[in-house]
């Protein structure tokens, strides 16, 4: 074997063996968010005193009238 082809074979080798330890780090990590990361609970508001809910209204109950007709 020539020196020139044998810095290449070393050229590959290290290039192949940095993906190697690159993939498996990816690995590890994506494992690794998967266990960490806990679905978080949606918060739950209560309702205030002053916020606005469904009412029904006049006009509201003459959209129910168009609709049943």
């Amino acid at each position: 074997m020539r020196k020139s082809d044998q810095g290449k074979r070393q050229g590959r080798r290290d290039f192949l063996r940095k993906v190697a330890v690159a993939g498996g780090s990816a690995a590890v990590v994506a494992a690794a968010s998967k266990t960490v990361a806990a679905p978080a609970e949606p918060e739950t508001k209560q309702p205030s005193a002053q916020s606005v809910s469904y009412a029904e209204s006049e006009h509201v109950r003459a959209y129910y009238r168009t609709c049943r007709s």
